[in-house]
């Protein structure tokens, strides 16, 4: 079963039970309109099978087709219809009519939306028409007393329902939303920012201290000689020494600090209102920490890191040349013989 299949059918699942408990409430106002009115056991059974066996059937009927969605979309057109045979059947009586009408339609608005919802609007108008040219009744528009308190569950109970039910999903939906994003600015393997979300805060950061300068630093960080850990242990090992890199410098930032993991071995920081010496410190804790840290949980991997800090300057054109400059600052570590930290002095 593929994913759209299983949507589909998730979404026939969450129509069934509200749909149940609207046929109940339908049968209130339906029956106490027939009461004393409508004689007919054919019409009774009618009424009998449309509330407490058709939703059961559409139901599995949408479940088990090729397309459940569209299928009970189908099933919704088809209630509509049904709804407007019964109106002519209660005499048009005024309160029954209305509630049974407008609940049908309050669910294919909050289903749908409005404007397919309207398509059912006029499939109601379709029953009704239907069953006036072709069922024998006398037009009654008076409600009694007792067909109006039967009718106060479907105008209020049913309305409450389908609003805590379309606060449920909306919310069960803004939980997606939330995932998708965390998903769009999250590097899988471990967990930090990934590059392209980093980059567009660095972008945004940049800019704004282009009209409000502040002293912020990028730190950026290669693993030393990591090649050397995934020829000699292979990549599953390579990765966790990877995530536990990454959980070091998580522990160390700060709050403020922006964390990601640029590429391969590469990881990089941008520190906010920190200037030079500033970085230097947390890059040098930073260091100091992977360098006394085993990095695999099984395996006695230890390593080290090389890093390079670029302090933002007025002279820079773009964030790419603060990069520029904060990769050049990295190269040199690694010339130096890595395991160090180099700050790029501004020009």
């Amino acid at each position: 079963m593929d994913d759209n299949t299983k949507s589909s059918i998730s979404f026939v699942q969450s129509i069934y039970k509200p749909k149940v408990a609207g046929f109940l409430l339908a049968f209130l106002a339906i029956s106490t309109s027939f009461y004393g009115t409508v004689s007919s056991k054919i019409v009774w059974g009618l009424l009998f099978f449309w509330i407490f066996i058709w939703p059961h059937l559409a139901y599995q009927w949408a479940r088990h087709s090729k397309k459940p969605t569209k299928t009970e979309v189908r099933n919704l057109y088809i209630d509509a219809f049904i709804i407007g045979l019964w109106v002519p059947l209660m005499s048009f009586n005024f309160i029954p009519s209305l509630s049974i009408l407008s609940m049908h339609l309050l669910s294919m608005i909050t289903i749908l939306g409005f404007r397919k919802s309207m398509l059912g609007l006029l499939t109601e108008f379709l029953g009704i028409a239907v069953a006036t040219a072709f069922v024998d009744f006398n037009v009654n528009l008076d409600s009694q007393m007792y067909q109006i308190l039967a009718c106060i569950p479907v105008l209020v109970i049913y309305p409450l329902f389908v609003g805590f039910s379309t606060y449920k999903l909306s919310l069960a939906v803004s939980e997606k939303q939330r995932e998708l994003v965390n998903l769009s600015r999250t590097d899988g393997l471990t967990g930090l920012n990934n590059r392209r979300y980093w980059e567009n805060r660095l972008d945004k950061c940049f800019k704004l201290n282009q009209r409000e300068f502040s002293e912020t630093c990028i730190i950026f960080i290669d693993v030393d000689h990591f090649k050397k850990v995934n020829d000699q242990y292979g990549h599953i090992v390579g990765d966790e020494v990877l995530q536990k890199i990454a959980s070091i410098l998580l522990e160390s930032a700060r709050d403020t600090d922006i964390c990601c993991r640029y590429g391969g071995e590469e990881f990089c920081i941008l520190a906010p209102r920190t200037d030079q010496q500033d970085a230097k410190i947390l890059a040098e804790r930073i260091r100091r920490q992977i360098a006394n840290t085993q990095l695999h949980s099984e395996q006695p991997i230890t390593g080290s890191i090389s890093i390079g800090i670029a302090e933002i300057s007025k002279e820079m054109h773009s964030y790419s040349d603060w990069l520029t400059v904060a990769d050049n600052a990295l190269y040199q570590a690694k010339l130096n013989g890595r395991n160090q930290v180099v700050v790029a002095i501004n020009e």
